[in-house]
């Protein structure tokens, strides 16, 4: 992602920052569901939805 070239500091895009972003976003909600898949003996597809549902829900 991020390149030293010629002795120019490395320079972080938006495109970088949004795809780190976005797999840290993905990695929460799987790992929250494999959770709630083992320990309330769910579907993963109901376990995923309820975590979409929660982290993303304001109020």
């Amino acid at each position: 992602m991020c390149k030293r070239l010629a002795g120019k500091p490395a320079a972080v895009t938006h495109l970088d920052l949004i795809l780190v972003a976005s797999g840290c976003g993905t990695f929460l909600i799987a790992s929250g569901a494999y959770v709630f898949q083992s320990y309330e003996k769910w579907t993963y597809f109901d376990s995923l939805y309820y975590c979409f549902i929660t982290l993303t829900t304001i109020g």
